[in-house]
């Protein structure tokens, strides 16, 4: 019995060392110094040029703490093959600070991604990343399979977050999410309003997600026919790429069709536009996949002639958290 208990404290000890010490040849990776950011000096990781299922961020480099993760990129076909290995990501205590959270992305077959419980800045559960007191989800592994509700304490969504995430079937939304607040393109016109919700598709590239429920206690968000609108029903925000059925009625009630709302939507081939207007939020890019007829309820409307569609969806921009 006391041999057994012992196994078990040494199990539990070692996947903490793993979590925390983060264990990893340094010849891994490449850093740069930064000097006095945020009151402290030290490195920052810019390329991982490792093989194998783990990424261990190093939590020192020459005698100095890595504090941030800049976003690194394939350099050549080689660093591509390895990341196609990358199932987990484990995050120091240091780190606190990201560039941009899309390098997440970049590991098509990752499934975890663990922080260590000591780091001041983040946290995750699950696999799944939040800020610390998880009120924004800000990574969500791109191969982890099935459905998944967001936990209730999530007010807001990093961006990227939920993008590209080939294998999410199914999504829950909380009651206290909420959309940003301020400037947006509409018309490809650039529109700033401090007061006014700003909708996007927070799912573009969840090409086997079928189905998106929120909360009935959310004031921002609801569902409708399967698709996610605001609250209000008049924003089109995001229409479930793997959506069964092959037809979709824009109604009197909608009065916007939120960036990239359609982009995905692999059974859809009409898209009915019963109203006599109807607003596009964000430029040309990531409006209407050219796949998809839109035909409009008056044909002497201004947009009738034009129906706004993409080729291609933009990538996301960087971004800094606090």
């Amino acid at each position: 019995m006391k041999k057994a208990s012992i196994l078990v404290i040494l199990a539990l000890l070692f996947t903490a060392m793993t979590a925390c010490s983060l264990f990893k040849p340094e010849s891994e990776f490449e850093f740069d110094y930064f000097e006095g950011f945020e009151g402290k000096d030290g490195y920052v990781v810019t390329l991982y040029r490792g093989v194998g299922p783990e990424i261990t961020i190093p939590s020192e480099h020459k005698g100095k703490p890595v504090v941030g993760i800049l976003g690194w990129w394939y350099s050549d076909d080689k660093d591509f093959e390895n990341a196609l290995g990358v199932s987990t990501v484990f995050i120091p205590d240091s780190v606190s600070y990201f560039l941009s959270f899309s390098f997440f992305n970049l590991y098509p077959n990752l499934t975890q991604i663990n922080v260590c419980e000591n780091n001041e800045h983040y946290t995750s559960v699950d696999g799944v990343m939040f800020n610390k007191d998880m009120t924004r989800i800000i990574s969500y592994p791109a191969a982890r399979y099935g459905d998944y509700v967001i936990p209730d304490s999530v007010i807001e969504m990093q961006q990227g977050a939920l993008e590209d995430k080939q294998k999410l079937t199914g999504l829950t939304l909380p009651s206290g999410l909420t959309p940003s607040f301020g400037s947006s393109w509409i018309n490809d016109e650039f529109v700033t309003d401090k007061e006014k919700p700003v909708y996007s598709n927070y799912f573009r590239g969840c090409i086997s997600l079928k189905s998106i429920q929120v909360s009935e206690d959310n004031p921002y968000f609801s569902v409708t026919d399967g698709v996610l609108l605001s609250k209000d029903g008049k924003v089109v925000v995001a229409y479930p790429p793997a959506l069964e059925g092959d037809t979709y009625t824009i109604r009197g009630d909608n009065r916007e069709v939120c960036f990239g709302a359609f982009y995905g939507a692999k059974n859809l081939k009409r898209i009915y536009v019963d109203t006599d207007r109807i607003d596009w939020v964000g430029n040309e890019n990531g409006r209407i996949p050219l796949h998809i007829e839109v035909i409009f309820k008056d044909s002497n409307t201004p947009q009738a002639t034009s129906a706004p569609q993409a080729t291609e969806p933009p990538g996301p921009p960087s971004a800094i958290l606090p």
